[in-house]
């Protein structure tokens, strides 16, 4: 990863008057310097290369603004540079973006089987009651505002069940970060797998980027291997890309180089 060619590359002024985007972009390369430092290689190995981005998708922007978040009609990340320091949800919306333009926003076969098995997982009583404690848990902001990830990690129970809460016998608790069930149906009112995709892979790389073990460790516990393998295989794929386009530029360089050899 380099900085500097990174700045040279995304840097702009912006419209209206509001200066460059500088601060923007170094908020972003913070964020990155972070994720190098990930247990997952796929996801080191991808920021390694992050400068393969610009030949992938050319259009890909940075803007700065009063919250970060990933605009997919213009391939734009606006980024928040007083967010929190964790860069938890920066790193959310990055994955939207990663997964936009390296995957092409696709969703995985049967995710709508995937998602129902998970929900059976979590059922089993011994599971269920592990789950249930751990819902009440981080539904109380106060009791779990220590948990690093929880957040991304409240997102994903969000987009299982397609629910910004849960009845229990004591009443109804919210979750601390969810959306709500309507974002995730489509116009027939069905149940929209690929946006409940969407989350959960943005979320996941957010616990994954930033070394959320404990959280990782409970999804596999609560919705199984199934659930947890499919999400982390999707930065296997995205890796595969980096590798592709890196593979393919060197190639040429190789290439031109010696056409130049020969011509001179």
């Amino acid at each position: 990863m380099e900085k500097e060619l990174l700045r040279k590359e995304y840097v702009f002024d912006e419209p209206n008057g509001r200066g460059n985007n500088k601060d923007g972009v170094d908020r972003w390369i913070q964020m990155l310097e972070k994720h190098l430092k990930s247990n997952n290689p796929y996801i080191c190995s991808i920021t390694q290369n992050v400068e393969l981005l610009k030949r992938i998708s050319p259009n890909f922007t940075i803007f700065k603004s009063e919250k970060s978040f990933f605009l997919v009609a213009f391939n734009a990340l606006t980024i928040n540079i007083n967010d929190d320091k964790n860069y938890l949800i920066l790193s959310h919306e990055y994955g939207h973006a990663l997964h936009n333009i390296l995957l092409k926003d696709s969703m995985p076969d049967n995710y709508d089987k995937i998602i129902e098995n998970a929900k059976e997982h979590c059922k089993d009583p011994e599971v269920n009651q592990r789950f249930s404690k751990l819902v009440r848990v981080i539904c109380n902001r106060e009791d779990s505002k220590d948990m690093v990830g929880r957040d991304p990690f409240s997102d994903i129970i969000s987009a299982i069940y397609q629910a910004s809460g849960f009845n229990t016998k004591d009443g109804d608790i919210m979750l601390p970060a969810y959306h709500n069930t309507k974002d995730y149906m489509d116009d027939q009112n069905n149940i929209d797998y690929k946006k409940v995709f969407r989350e959960h892979i943005a979320d996941f790389f957010a616990l994954e980027a930033n070394n959320c073990t404990e959280e990782i460790s409970m999804l596999r516990d609560f919705f199984g291997e199934e659930f947890v393998n499919t999400l982390d295989y999707q930065f296997i794929k995205m890796n595969e890309v980096i590798n592709v386009t890196k593979n393919y530029y060197s190639n040429n360089k190789a290439e031109n180089t010696e056409e130049t050899k020969f011509a001179i």
